[in-house]
């Protein structure tokens, strides 16, 4: 929309009527002047505009280095989330063969902890037959054994083979209640080892998994941090590749504004040069705003005696013709509310080749070099546009007068000749 819109302004700017010289049909000084400066303003406007947008680019481009920035820092962090889901990973594989080692462990450890408990219930069961031939004998001391086994014996060779056996059954029984006790221990200590094995593959497995789980989490993350930069610079590239267009475009149609300008700047010479050769003065004050206010009331009972030409401040006053300075006031020495200092503030009074004595007062500033007897041409800038002096509660304007023969006349017929 705005490209369009541009469009017809620059297409309206370059079809003004009038807006170039050598037209079929010549203007007038003042009407060239008052489309100047509309042209004039019209590019301070469009200057203003493309100094907006080159800011906006410039912030633009600061933006895009800043999403840059941080599409640099989501890629480097991506890059650590994957490495960490790759050790993840292989630690998971790593606890997985753990736990399936330990499960063979643990299956070898329950059978030796069977084996254990088969040999231990052998063992408990020679036991309980020991204990049964010594309950045989009776519950007493190996002395008392002995003594009974004597005493029971009708030969001696019963003797013999009693006390034989006894011995016998006291030997293995000592060496069945050790082995029992040796295969308690033995059990008690592969039950343990094996609990041990099964708790730490089962640690190693949920380690694992916890692991793999927080990091593919901060995968997910960094990956969907990644995914809103990048759409984030794609965005501010698009916006950047709009600016870069409308500045494009808004230098084009100020440099339309600046070449229509120009045109009616020639366009302007040439008519007042037209003027000059047809023995007419040169306007003073371009662009400017004036009527025929001679005779109007001022302060004091005075009545106007000239004609006042309103313009934007500072812009120029110029000689009306050729002639010399007579007199020039540098200062503004006027205090208000008094009649004191000189009522038209900083001026410049000019005597031209024809004898006629032109005054302009309020001036905001006196071009320099200018001195009683110095030589102006028409056009000549004297000062620039104030309110000077008692105007100084005034809009910004100048008043000249002009004197023909020692007398002073309305100017108004010859600036309005000379502006028109």
């Amino acid at each position: 929309m705005r490209a369009v819109v541009l469009a017809l302004v620059a297409a309206a700017l370059l079809a003004v009527p009038g807006g170039a010289p050598g037209s079929a049909q010549e203007r007038s000084a003042d009407e060239v002047a008052r489309e100047l400066q509309e042209a004039e303003e019209r590019r301070a406007r469009e200057q203003g505009e493309l100094g907006d947008v080159r800011a906006e680019l410039t912030a633009a481009r600061a933006e895009l280095v800043a999403i840059q920035g941080r599409l640099a820092e989501a890629r480097a962090r991506l890059k650590v989330a994957e490495g960490q889901l790759a050790l993840a990973e292989g630690a998971l594989v790593s606890a997985e063969a753990a736990r399936e080692a330990a499960g063979e462990n643990l299956a070898l450890a329950e059978r030796l902890v069977s084996q254990a408990e088969q040999q231990l219930a052998d063992e408990e069961r020679a036991l309980g037959r020991q204990v049964a031939t010594v309950y045989k004998y009776g519950a007493m001391g190996r002395s008392a054994m002995y003594l009974t086994v004597i005493q029971q014996a009708r030969t001696p060779n019963d003797v013999a083979v009693n006390l034989h056996q006894l011995g016998s059954v006291i030997d293995h029984q000592d060496g069945v209640v050790e082995r029992v006790r040796e295969l308690s221990r033995d059990r008690a200590e592969l039950r343990e080892a094996a609990d041990a094995t099964r708790v730490s593959a089962e640690q190693r497995q949920l380690d694992a998994a916890a692991t793999l789980d927080v990091v593919t989490r901060l995968r997910a993350d960094a990956e969907a941090l990644t995914r809103q930069v990048a759409d984030d610079e794609a965005r501010q590239r698009a916006v950047l590749a709009s600016l870069e267009a409308s500045a494009s475009e808004q230098s084009a149609l100020l440099a339309a504004v600046e070449r229509d300008v120009a045109a009616l700047g020639d366009e302007l010479e040439a008519a007042r040069a037209r003027r000059a050769s047809a023995g007419g003065f040169t306007c003073p004050v371009t662009p400017s705003w004036f009527q025929n206010d001679w005779g109007f009331p001022r302060s004091g009972g005075r009545s106007h005696r000239g004609t006042d030409v309103f313009a934007d401040r500072g812009t120029p006053v110029v000689a009306v013709a050729d002639g010399t300075v007579v007199r020039v006031d540098h200062t503004d020495n006027y205090r208000s509310g008094t009649s004191r200092g000189d009522l038209g503030g900083r001026s410049v009074t000019i005597r031209t080749t024809a004898g006629e004595e032109w005054y302009f007062a309020h001036l905001d500033a006196v071009a320099g070099g200018l001195a009683a007897g110095t030589t102006v041409t028409a056009g000549q800038t004297l000062g620039t546009t104030g309110n000077s002096g008692n105007a100084r509660t005034t809009p910004p304007h100048t008043h000249i007068e002009r004197e023909v023969g020692g007398e002073t006349v309305n100017p108004y017929p010859a600036l309005d000749a000379a502006c028109r």
